[in-house]
């Protein structure tokens, strides 16, 4: 008899132990999971903050869908995606800048457009202006047209 009764004794310290354990892991899993979404949630914010900037700028004329910038807009566009590729914001990426205006950004001189901005007629101009996303959703290419061509 007292061998039966010990034997339960180990049997339920068993079944408590494994219970605990089993707890343990459930309740680990379930903060690693509302730890996961908070990150996603986070992570879509910062990248809505980051795309915001340059998605805010632009006009359209008419009704149509084209998206019109003017040469400030351009150049405070060009400013940030320059920022942007020197690592000076969280989301440190290249961007890359096209079109038939002919801007471009080099990661090692930012003279190059501050020049063609204040010692030209670029800052009257007008720009067809477009972006576009990478998989993560986030602008990885500014695209930004000569009006009329």
């Amino acid at each position: 008899m007292d061998n039966a009764a010990k034997a339960l004794v180990i049997a339920g310290g068993l079944l408590i132990g494994m219970l605990i354990i089993t707890l343990s892991m459930y309740l680990y899993t379930s903060f690693q999971d509302a730890y996961s979404a908070s990150m996603r949630i986070h992570d879509s914010v910062e990248i809505e903050a980051f795309n915001t900037y340059f998605t805010k700028f632009g006009y359209t004329k008419d009704g149509s869908s084209t998206i019109y910038v003017s040469g400030a807009d351009a150049y405070n566009i060009l400013s940030r995606a320059y920022d942007v590729c020197n690592d000076d914001y969280s989301i440190s990426r290249f961007i890359e800048v096209t079109g038939t205006a002919g801007f471009s950004i080099d990661k090692d001189s930012p003279a190059f457009y501050e020049r063609f901005f204040y010692y030209s007629e670029m800052f009257q101009k007008e720009f067809i202006y477009k972006y576009d996303y990478d998989l993560n959703g986030i602008v990885d290419e500014i695209i930004l047209d000569n009006v009329g061509g």
